[in-house]
């Protein structure tokens, strides 16, 4: 993340030099830019994705999500990883679920 945001700096002070006043709103728009690409980087640092969970044959979704929590759980402890409160969600076509 360090470095990410190193090389965020580095490439935003290359664009800014050299500019007169008539590119101040480039420069600003660029900080902000960049102030939102740091921001939505450190939102998902700690996102994970797992691909190949079995699907719950469950009709209800309280139940679907119950088996995934607890499959994704099972990997974590496999893992050694201390798991903390965390959400699961499916991604993909709802039609594919049973």
């Amino acid at each position: 993340m360090r470095q990410e945001m190193h090389n965020l700096k580095i490439k935003h002070s290359s664009r800014s030099q050299g500019l007169d006043g008539k590119n101040q709103r480039d420069t600003s728009v660029g900080q902000l830019d960049m102030f939102q690409e740091l921001q939505e980087r450190t939102d998902s640092a700690r996102n994970i994705m797992v691909f190949n969970v079995e699907k719950s044959k469950s009709k209800k979704v309280k139940d679907r999500v119950s088996h995934d929590k607890s499959q994704i759980l099972e990997l974590l402890t496999k893992l050694d990883v201390e798991p903390v409160d965390f959400r699961v969600y499916r991604i993909g076509r709802t039609s594919s679920l049973p």
